[in-house]
């Protein structure tokens, strides 16, 4: 059904080990290190690098089943941002120069159009 189903363990004692991006050894041997006493009726949280594979995810989850995890969840990898990083200095002059600055470095596929719109938009509210 598209929900995210969790394994519901009660323990006297609960706690939580994440086992993190810098976690050394973990995400960067050739084989997935066997985890300690520590991970025993613990709740464990994955949480991969954006460079893991999901062959390597499902390795360190299942590695740290077999050291005796109460539950597992994985979490969602990390990606590079989706917002273009400014390519120089904030444009300074009037509205109309700003936001024809700003759609020069739109990531969009038909500047042109994109230009055309805006400028539609600027001279209607006489800009």
């Amino acid at each position: 059904m598209g929900a995210d189903v969790f394994e519901v363990v009660e323990l006297e004692a609960a706690r939580v080990v994440t086992i993190g991006q810098d976690a050394r050894g973990v995400w960067t041997l050739p084989r997935c290190p066997k985890l300690g006493k520590g991970f025993a009726g613990a709740f464990v949280r994955v949480d991969p690098p954006k460079d893991a594979s999901a062959e390597r995810i499902a390795e360190v989850e299942a590695a740290a089943r077999a050291a005796g995890a109460a539950a597992v969840k994985v979490l969602r990898q990390r990606r590079d941002s989706v917002v273009a990083e400014p390519k120089a200095e904030p444009v300074v002059g009037t509205a109309r120069e700003v936001v024809m600055g700003m759609a020069d470095e739109a990531r969009s596929v038909d500047r042109d159009a994109l230009r055309g719109v805006l400028d539609r938009l600027l001279s209607a509210e006489g800009v």
